[in-house]
């Protein structure tokens, strides 16, 4: 959450910690071993796990994850993979349900989307984002496959003869579900890089490969998929840049090696032109960015103004602007001799030594190497140094020297506090063994921006944010998990945690919906989001009197919970002791909410607060420590409301505390209907009526109203107003600052003439009616509509709060006129 600059979502990040552990077992138990654990820039522990670097090959963390689960997918034959081949459109349920009949001859070759292969709709056809008027389901995807010469085998393409160049072909893919993990967009020139970045990206080389174009982005945005921080892309700190290059002074690559961030973790040290360090190399990656260009631009100044530094070196002023860095042999070996030397024949980095060693020698800018300066009887590796790069020596060995007497846990100079293989750095240590140097540069690496998606793995509409059926997406083509900077080390994590969810996701897809719940049978939900609510319903920091939103998968992300609105559902709660504790909850989410049961329940205060501070039963401080991944046991639905919702009339939601689960669940019930009423929606939504609505919410203090600036957003829509959504504030201490007299009189809504007797303070920015103290006769005469109503239609209440407050309300609303048998409380 530090490292996203407070543009991450919380609640994906929870839940990629929460089962990170989970995805690494997952991963060691397809073969990866991944037990060596480092420390990265802006951790602070060492937690970064990779591959032990043994034996004479390079063992990258990334490879080696691909080649294990390769392995993997060779061994199971009904996973067809099908090279050479560009995902160019996803098609709708619709579109797929066209193609079906040619999708059921399993001896033909895939088919051809459109029929006659002409006027198809590409990828690069339409701008990033057209919502569709409706909510899309995904039912395939449209590829074109390039099969190799002499014909292909896989994508069905015709064949050729030998040694001809084959046509493309288009085909179509029927599938139940789709998932997306087609990367980034850090490729030069793309169109979402240029659209969103390019001031970011102006003049800085690539770590990524050309494929990088944001595909996966701009695939889902055509079908209606919301996008979020497409502007944030990470600069990587360290870029290779080959050491000719950079001795001579050359223009930069555009697309460079990655120099991994473990080169830093295990020792790495950052030094400018003339020999400084200048930087913490594990602080975070934006701001070791920002230190080295800062430097590199001093170190360019200097040269130019004829200071440049105790030495010249190669390449005099062009180089003056370069960072290098520095590791002794030991942290060479710590992070990986074999890959270094691998670097090392691509000439990214070399050995100086005193002996020379030939396999590492590499173009020194002059005509020279590594092993020609040992030949020539300079034996002082520094020296050696100074002449290959053109870093002084005298300024390099103060930084060395001052670098090996760093004291672990007491800051330097730039507030670091670890220093990996720091007393290798001795002078006697690196005139005996040598020093391996690399020219490095920032250079565009990753893209925090990209899909909305939930903990779920589901790809989220831009219009609601509900979940795109049957599409989910995983890896760098998401946005929202990292906000403005990626912290090391959690890119690879993030494939795992939520590739993982989206394989099981996009597996469970395979039915159809309907009830997943019944009475008497207990169904295990994985828990995938939990958010500590603030006042417009986002998740953030939990407060002492905050609530936590919990949401659970349903088994298929079709599948709805089968309660209508007023109906409860019971939960075994694992509790401390390993017993379990049967609680009653109400859903906030929806009856024909799909894949998921969302509910509200009060959270423990946080670490420091004081017991007296909130009262939170022993269940919901169980509930509120489940962690993204567990899993727990519900069964139901019960109970019901009396009465029925679709009929005109109003409808009065009494509410208070987490009591406001049934009021949330109301208002979503008629904001829909009125939508679907609205938009002419099919499949009789359009035909039912809508009751009015009133809300009241009764708290002890403002910040329990987690929904309340939500509640009169939409109030204010043109579903709210078309439901007459009333919300009315009872708040027992603090109300006061909820209202400004600027607010009271802007307010469109008039106010009940007694509405002062009963408490009225004012009104909210948004025109809500704040009450102090608590729900009274008084007040609920001056906001609910007076019995018998004029146009004669019915009135009812639901009661949910308090056993004294449902008692109070219930006699007040009887006295009302209201019919007992249409006010129901849950006590």
């Amino acid at each position: 959450m530090a490292s996203g600059r407070g543009r991450a979502a919380v609640h994906l990040a929870d839940a990629l910690a929460s089962q990170g552990g989970g995805a690494l077992a997952w991963l060691e138990a397809q073969g990866v071993d991944l037990s060596d654990v480092r420390q990265l820039g802006g951790h602070s522990r060492p937690r970064t796990h990779r591959p032990p670097q043994t034996g004479g090959k390079p063992a990258p963390v990334g490879w080696t994850i691909i080649s294990a689960l390769k392995r993997r997918v060779a061994e199971v034959a009904a996973i067809e993979t099908i090279p050479s081949a560009r995902v160019v459109q996803l098609l709708t349920r619709g579109e797929a349900a066209a193609l079906s009949a040619a999708a059921t001859n399993p001896d033909g070759p895939p088919p051809v989307w459109p029929p006659g292969g002409a006027g198809h709709d590409d990828i690069d056809d339409k701008p990033l984002q057209s919502p569709p008027s409706v909510r899309p389901e995904v039912g395939g995807v449209v590829y074109v496959h390039t099969p190799a010469a002499g014909g292909g085998a896989g994508g069905g393409g015709g064949g050729a003869a030998d040694g001809d160049a084959p046509a493309p072909t288009r085909h179509a893919l029927l599938s139940d579900a789709v998932v997306l993990a087609t990367g980034g967009y850090c490729a030069p020139g793309n169109p979402v890089l240029a659209a969103h970045a390019a001031a970011t990206a102006a003049g800085l080389p690539s770590t990524n490969a050309p494929l990088a174009t944001g595909d996966g982005v701009r695939l889902a945005a055509r079908l209606g998929a919301g996008t979020v921080d497409l502007d944030a892309v990470q600069v990587h700190p360290t870029g290779f840049v080959p050491l000719a290059v950079a001795s001579s002074g050359g223009a930069v690559p555009p697309t460079v090696f990655l120099a991994p961030e473990a080169l830093r973790g295990c020792g790495g040290l950052l030094v400018d032109a003339a020999g400084r360090r200048f930087v913490n190399e594990l602080d975070a990656r934006d701001t070791v960015t920002a230190a080295m260009r800062a430097a590199a631009a001093a170190t360019a100044a200097e040269t130019a103004a004829g200071g440049g530094g105790e030495g010249g070196g190669a390449g005099g002023a062009a180089t003056g602007g370069r960072i290098y860095m520095l590791l002794s042999v030991e942290a060479v070996e710590s992070f990986g001799m074999a890959t270094a030397r691998f670097y090392a024949a691509k000439g990214l980095m070399a050995h100086v030594q005193p002996g020379g060693d030939p396999v590492c020698a590499a173009p020194d800018g002059n005509g020279g190497t590594a092993a020609a300066d040992a030949a020539d009887g300079d034996t002082d590796v520094l020296a050696q140094l100074e002449r290959r790069v053109g870093l002084p020596k005298a300024a390099v060995g103060a930084t060395l020297a001052a670098v090996a007497a760093s004291v672990e846990g007491v800051p330097d100079a730039f507030g670091k506090r670890v220093f990996p293989s720091a007393a290798t750095y001795d002078a006697e240590r690196v005139q005996r063994a040598g020093i391996w140097v690399a020219a490095v540069t920032p250079a565009l690496h990753y893209s925090m921006g990209g899909l909305t998606f939930s903990g779920s793995a589901g790809v989220l509409t831009a219009g609601t944010g509900k979940p795109i059926r049957r599409l989910f997406a995983a890896g760098e083509v998401t946005g929202g998990l990292f906000g403005g900077n990626r912290l090391g080390g959690c890119s690879l994590l993030d494939c795992a945690v939520f590739g993982r969810i989206a394989g099981e996701r996009a597996a469970a897809a395979d039915g159809g919906g309907g009830p997943a719940l019944s009475p008497g049978k207990a169904v295990p939900l994985r828990l995938s989001e939990r958010r500590f609510l603030t006042a417009n319903g986002a998740s953030g920091g939990r407060s002492v009197t905050a609530m936590v939103s919990l949401r659970f998968d349903l088994p298929s992300p079709l599948a709805t919970t089968g309660a209508s609105v007023g109906q409860y559902v019971s939960a075994a709660v694992p509790m401390p002791d390993g017993s379990t504790s049967k609680r009653y909850y109400s859903p906030v989410s929806r009856p024909n909410d799909e894949g998921a049961l969302e509910l509200l329940v009060k959270a423990p205060p946080p670490p420091g607060a004081a017991a007296s501070d909130v009262h939170v039963g022993s269940a919901s401080v169980a509930l509120a420590a489940l962690r993204p991944g567990d899993t727990m046991a519900f069964d139901g639905p019960h109970g019901g409301l009396p009465f029925s919702l679709d009929e005109p009339g109003h409808v009065t939601a009494v509410v208070g505390g987490t009591g406001v689960s049934v009021g949330v669940q109301l208002v979503r019930y008629v904001l829909h209907a009125a939508a679907a009423r609205l938009d002419g929606d099919a499949g009789g939504a359009a035909s039912r009526p809508v009751p009015g609505l009133t809300l009241v919410w009764a708290v002890p203090t403002p910040d329990q109203l987690v929904y309340r600036r939500l509640m009169e957003e939409q109030a204010a829509s043109p579903a709210g107003k078309a439901a007459h959504l009333r919300v009315v504030w009872v708040v027992e201490a603090g109300a006061e600052g909820m209202v400004t007299p600027a607010a009271a009189a802007a307010a469109d809504a008039p106010t009940p003439a007694d509405a002062p007797a009963a408490g009225l303070v004012g009104v909210t920015p948004a025109g809500s009616p704040v009450y102090a103290g608590r729900v009274t006769p008084e007040l609920l005469a001056a906001e609910l509509p007076a019995l018998p109503r004029a146009d004669g239609l019915p009135a009812a209440a639901v009661l949910c709060g308090p056993p004294p407050m449902c008692h109070g309300v219930r006699a007040a609303m009887e006295g009302m006129g209201y019919d007992p048998a249409k006010v129901y409380s849950w006590v």
